[in-house]
């Protein structure tokens, strides 16, 4: 999985679910934490909290000074796509298509859609919506708040790559 990093702390996951800490700056490991999970996907970093997507569909909420588990949210399904946050709530899609909103306090599940499609790419946060593509070329735009279905657009070819949001000034 990629990792991921703070001011002072790199953190890291191995396949088998061993999550790292180390510190930037001597290398030094300065917490191990074992998920007994799989971990293919990105972590992500938020706050105080590493979030740690897994093969199995659960999503691990672990304090980065500690180690401890905070909580877990459970999706049933593979994650092997990096997750998302905007405004205290976190997004993650499965590989079967799932798409789910999560509350990044304690690991509640918003809401959860069925797309019915297999989800290639992250979910990214826009402004108001959060963006995805899948494997049939299909790029699909959700309101954050309410899980509506603002637009789907179909292309010819599957989407691979990250998706990265950007701020433009004049």
């Amino acid at each position: 999985s990629a990792g991921t990093i703070s001011a002072t702390d790199f953190y890291v996951a191995t396949e088998n679910g061993t999550l790292y800490c180390f510190n930037n700056k001597t290398g030094s490991i300065l917490w191990i934490k074992e998920l007994d999970d799989q971990i293919h996907a990105p972590l992500l970093k938020i706050f105080r909290y590493i979030y740690a997507p897994s093969t199995s569909g659960k999503i691990y909420a672990v304090n980065m000074l500690d180690s401890n588990i905070a909580w877990i949210a459970d999706l049933k399904e593979p994650i092997t796509q990096g997750v998302s946050l905007k405004i205290n709530a976190l997004y993650a899609v499965t590989d079967k298509g799932s798409f789910a909103c999560i509350d990044s306090q304690d690991g509640r599940i918003l809401w959860n859609i069925a797309t019915n499609t297999e989800i290639s790419t992250s979910p990214i946060c826009g402004t108001e919506a959060i963006y995805f593509g899948d494997q049939k070329g299909q790029f699909f735009s959700y309101d954050y708040a309410t899980g509506r279905q603002y637009f789907q657009t179909n292309y010819d070819q599957a989407f691979k790559s990250s998706l990265c949001f950007a701020y433009f000034d004049r």
